[in-house]
């Protein structure tokens, strides 16, 4: 190989730095940017909430609910959904007793008018997705930005090129808050 031949491709191969530098660029603009596709727009609520229970499958025989206390409204937690909560002389939150240890416990089962509920109404509700066989249909990370130092994205980025890399479907999403983003991947079982 002559200088010529070397100082063309020293050339060619700055052009394809050049080049990755400003995928690079536009791929970490995506990232900060929601991700609308035609089909989402196109979906009903119905089959919304039809696709977000196919995706987000945990527990069906039991949910947990936001509960907020009355007394403190800063205080917020999740509890099972019970189909006898504030019955009558059943519920032991009507007799003054946390419903930890209730005899009437019945857990309300997860249903579509709950998850329809949950997207387009105001009742949060979480999911149990650990199955009884110790399985599960999901994986949630969570990458929150606590320190404003530190870029997520990077570990974001890093962490989906390993999946691609291995061929693991993930999806990724931005927190409502912004200040962090949720990758999901689906399990086999």
């Amino acid at each position: 190989m002559n200088n010529n031949e070397i100082v063309n491709l020293i050339y060619e191969k700055e052009l394809e730095i050049k080049k990755l530098k400003i995928e690079i660029e536009e791929l970490k603009d995506k990232l900060n940017k929601p991700i609308i596709n035609d089909t989402e727009l196109s979906l009903t609520r119905e089959e919304k909430v039809k696709v977000f229970m196919n995706y987000f499958r945990g527990r069906d025989d039991v949910y947990p609910y936001l509960s907020i206390d009355k007394n403190n409204p800063k205080i917020k937690y999740y509890i099972p959904a019970c189909v006898n909560e504030w019955k009558q002389g059943v519920c032991n939150k009507t007799m003054g007793k946390k419903c930890k240890n209730c005899q009437y416990r019945e857990n309300k089962p997860l249903s579509k008018e709950v998850i329809y509920n949950h997207m387009y109404g105001n009742n949060p509700i979480g999911i149990y997705p650990l199955l009884e066989n110790d399985t599960c249909y999901f994986l949630s990370l969570d990458f929150d930005n606590k320190n404003t130092n530190n870029d997520i994205k990077n570990d974001v980025l890093a962490f989906a090129s390993i999946c691609d890399e291995y061929k693991i479907p993930i999806a990724i999403e931005r927190s409502r808050s912004g200040n962090g983003i949720h990758i999901w991947i689906p399990c086999s079982i």
